[in-house]
């Protein structure tokens, strides 16, 4: 769906109960306070409402826009019975982050957060195996809470994860998923990218630079294979763990150099198997 306008956003959040007990806050996975940034919304209070979304969610916009609703905050949304259903949270999510998007605000820590006061152990090295969502979450909310020395280690040439390289241009784009990114950033976290773990860095390694800390968020590599993994051992059969990234890395503009002849060349039938939002994905 496109973004909401302005009148849209404000008219659906004026539709909002706005519950003292807040059921779909409850219900969202990442604990956001919807009541409070709904009425923000209502209030035309964009910048409020993106604070409240990115200080429970560092990826407030790309929820926004993938986050499955209907099975979360909106399953509990006392607003079901009325004329236009539950309240679109998603899109009401998406459009208070690409407000201030526009506004060009940089993150920063808490002023009353005193650094010098804090002891030792948050100036030593933190070493972050991957950059997609969790990693992303992980470095923002170290960073924010004084943590000087996070460093986010990418074996590709840009962030973002299964959000960038597995979700096609017609759901999320490259332009937000890079701008969450410079949130962290923007609060001193050091993204290294080429650094693939294991192969350019190891746990050894990392220790002799003097890391002590270590996060992985490198998630699953390989789809799972109910049919046996023999079955990509035959010629045209692939998975989505194939098929997206390089479907994603030619068509998202900015994201990577686009080379199009990498692209598969399908001819004649091509039969799916699923048909869950992947299996959509490589459909379309």
């Amino acid at each position: 769906n496109r973004v909401y306008t302005e009148k849209e956003a404000i008219a659906e959040a004026s539709r909002c109960f706005k519950c003292a007990d807040s059921p779909c806050r409850k219900s969202c996975s990442t604990g956001i306070d919807i009541r409070s940034f709904i009425y923000q919304i209502e209030n035309r209070n964009y910048y409020g409402a993106a604070k409240t979304i990115l200080s429970d969610n560092p990826l407030g916009l790309s929820c926004g826009a993938l986050c499955p609703i209907t099975e979360l905050c909106a399953s509990t949304c006392n607003a079901h019975w009325l004329d236009g259903g539950v309240i679109n949270i998603g899109r009401l999510q998406e459009y208070a982050c690409k407000v201030f998007k526009e506004m060009r605000v940089k993150q920063i820590r808490d002023p009353n957060l005193d650094l010098k006061s804090l002891n030792k152990a948050y100036q030593k090295k933190i070493a972050i195996i991957g950059c997609g969502a969790a990693s992303i979450s992980c470095a923002t909310y170290l960073a924010r809470m004084g943590y000087s020395n996070v460093n986010v280690f990418e074996k590709k040439s840009y962030g973002g994860g299964l959000v960038a390289n597995e979700i096609p241009p017609n759901r999320t784009n490259w332009g937000d998923l890079e701008w969450e990114i410079s949130l962290m950033t923007d609060l001193g976290v050091i993204v290294h990218y080429n650094k693939e773990f294991g192969k350019d860095l190891t746990y050894d390694s990392l220790k002799k630079e003097g890391y002590e800390y270590f996060f992985f968020g490198v998630g699953f590599d390989k789809a799972n294979a109910p049919l046996g993994n023999d079955i990509y051992m035959i010629p045209n059969v692939y998975n989505s763990k194939v098929f997206l990234p390089n479907v994603c890395e030619n068509t998202k503009k900015g994201m990577t150099e686009n080379i199009n002849e990498k692209l598969f060349k399908l001819h004649g039938h091509v039969m799916i198997l699923g048909i869950g939002d992947t299996a959509l994905d490589c459909a379309r």
